[in-house]
Order: C-alpha cells, then sequence, then structure tokens
C-alpha cells in the first residue's frame, strides 16, 4: 500500500475497506432505543369503549324522561329518588376511577375509560336534571294542569 492507495494503484483508496465507525461524530454513539422503537400495543376492550359511549347516553335518557315526564307531576318524590339512585350510579364509576388511579393496575378496562365514563356520566346526569327540570316546568306541567282539570 502506497500512499493510502493499493499496489496496482487503481483500487479505491484503503480507508474505504476499514470497519465502519461505531460513532458518529460528536454523539458519542446510537441510543439504543430511539423514539421511534415499538412500544408492547396496548389492549383497548371494544367492551370499554361500548360503555364509555353507550352509558352516559342511557343516564341522560333516563333521567330527562324521569325528570320530563308523568312521574315528575305524580310522584315528584319517586322522581328524585330515581334520579338519586342514578347519581349513586355515577359515583360508583367515579370510585373505579379513584381507586384504579391509587392503585395503578392497569386492567382490561383501565384508568382513563373509568375516568372518561365518570366525567361524562356526571356531565349526561347534570345535563338530564337540569333539561328535564326545564321541560317539565316550560311544556309537561302546563299539559298535565290543563289534561286534569276534570
Amino acid at each position: 500500500m502506497i500512499n493510502g492507495f493499493s499496489r496496482n494503484g487503481h483500487d479505491f483508496p484503503a480507508q474505504f475497506y476499514q470497519e465502519s465507525p461505531t460513532t458518529y461524530g460528536a454523539l458519542g454513539g446510537f441510543p439504543e432505543k430511539t423514539c421511534f422503537a415499538r412500544r408492547p400495543r396496548r389492549r383497548t376492550t371494544i367492551m370499554a369503549m361500548g360503555l364509555a359511549l353507550f352509558v352516559p347516553c342511557i343516564i341522560f335518557t333516563a333521567v330527562f324522561a324521569v325528570m320530563s315526564f308523568e312521574v315528575h307531576w305524580k310522584t315528584p318524590r319517586v322522581a328524585f329518588a330515581i334520579c338519586g339512585f342514578v347519581f349513586f350510579v355515577v359515583l360508583a364509576t367515579g370510585y373505579l376511577a379513584v381507586d384504579s388511579m391509587h392503585s395503578g393496575v392497569q386492567d382490561g378496562v383501565g384508568t382513563n375509560w373509568y375516568t372518561f365514563t365518570f366525567l361524562s356520566g356526571f356531565l349526561a346526569w347534570s345535563l338530564g336534571m337540569t333539561a328535564g327540570g326545564a321541560n317539565f316546568d316550560r311544556n309537561m306541567k302546563p299539559f298535565y294542569d290543563v289534561y286534569n282539570l276534570n
């Protein structure tokens, strides 16, 4: 080898035949794990998604119907008791959310689904109480007053 070239002078310089460097510039090497590395896939259950979607809708519909219609007219205490029971179910979901946050265990449903279901259920319950009461006062109470004039 003469001046970095092979003997016949026609081949590539000898520096191209050396091992590839283990570091690149000032980086000090490539990290073992990058931000683009594949992480284990988190399971999302269809059941949890369905519950998170349909439970708040059912809560709103039930509370709105109880607060709007004849149950509220004939027996307001029963209507408020039913709404209180539904609120207890919403609070139970909140307890599950807090408990799963403190335990740190990620089971099939997961902390995020419990929290989302609690928050959306509470919103559905409060909107059902407010809108159902307003609907009863504005529309249904005058109707029942006129209907029961016998």
